[in-house]
């Protein structure tokens, strides 16, 4: 296996034992805080075009210099931009003080997680796609894992799953993301024995229990129907919670109301064009329904 000194191979002018690939997906695991402390350094393990490999990195780097890495190089998702916001105004800290406290502050224990829902598209073919490339997004059969058990996981063991949060699932059904990422639907929940990374929009973790799955290929009624009925739920509960803790908010001039009702329209207007908004359709309809509810209840 390969072992590389990070300070060594930054891809900046004049060095020759600059690596761009090395640099990159490096400062992506660290992103995710996937890495652990070895001695006076951090190591962190990377899959490259040549196989596995160790990257050693310690305070020869400052934490601005590291951060401006991370800045420069790195493709704009979710986990990076969370660690830059993370450790912005932190640049006089050691390097490898920065990067433990980064950890340490942002892996979450599963059972602290267990009451959670997460969404996770996935494809049961290989899927083709510029984007998945420039993500170094691997194809994972989750439909062969799922014979077996109720259990996903990374098969690499390092670079982590990635699953949207439930908020975030509206959005999600459009043709863009139904092509990159795949038209089967998993709803996964945490494991107590693993950690995770939340970057707010993600979660990112080496295995899941899977609770339910959806075929999304056709929007065939019974999948749909899985899907309103668990964002139902959701928004039920977010709405009993803001009754309980008398939180008027929910009716100020009608202003949560009117955001959704402009979100349906948004919706309805490409109803025609993608048949994914069908489903979200559904969903923005079933949170009017959920929030008029709530109202009246008060």
């Amino acid at each position: 296996m390969e072992k590389y000194e990070f300070a060594d191979i930054i891809a900046i002018s004049g060095n020759k034992k600059a690596n761009y690939e090395v640099e990159e997906l490096t400062l992506k695991q660290i992103s995710r805080a996937v890495f652990e402390y070895k001695n006076d350094h951090i190591e962190t393990e990377i899959i490259t075009k040549n196989g596995r490999a160790i990257v050693n990195i310690d305070n020869r780097l400052s934490t601005k210099e590291f951060r401006d890495r991370v800045f420069l190089l790195c493709t704009p998702e979710p986990s990076t931009q969370f660690f830059l916001d993370e450790t912005s105004y932190q640049n006089t800290i050691p390097l490898v003080d920065l990067l433990l406290e980064y950890k340490k502050s942002n892996r979450v224990g599963g059972e602290k997680l267990l009451n959670k829902i997460w969404y996770k598209f996935y494809s049961k073919t290989p899927l083709e796609d510029s984007m998945r490339d420039v993500y170094h997004a691997n194809w994972i059969d989750y439909s062969k894992q799922l014979q077996n058990g109720d259990i996903i996981y990374d098969e690499t063991g390092l670079n982590g799953i990635f699953a949207m949060s439930a908020d975030m699932i509206e959005n999600s059904l459009n043709e863009e993301v139904i092509k990159r990422y795949g038209d089967q639907l998993l709803v996964v929940s945490t494991l107590p024995d693993n950690d995770y990374l939340i970057d707010g929009k993600e979660i990112i973790g080496l295995r899941y229990k899977a609770i339910d799955k959806m075929d999304l290929s056709n929007c065939a009624i019974e999948d749909v129907g899985k899907l309103v009925e668990y964002e139902r739920k959701r928004v039920q509960g977010k709405v009993e919670k803001i009754i309980k803790e008398k939180d008027e908010t929910i009716r100020e001039d009608g202003k949560i109301l009117n955001d959704v009702i402009e979100r349906l329209k948004d919706a309805k207007a490409i109803l025609i064009k993608y048949k994914w908004q069908r489903i979200a359709f559904l969903l923005v309809g079933m949170v009017i329904g959920v929030l008029i509810g709530a109202m009246f209840d008060f």
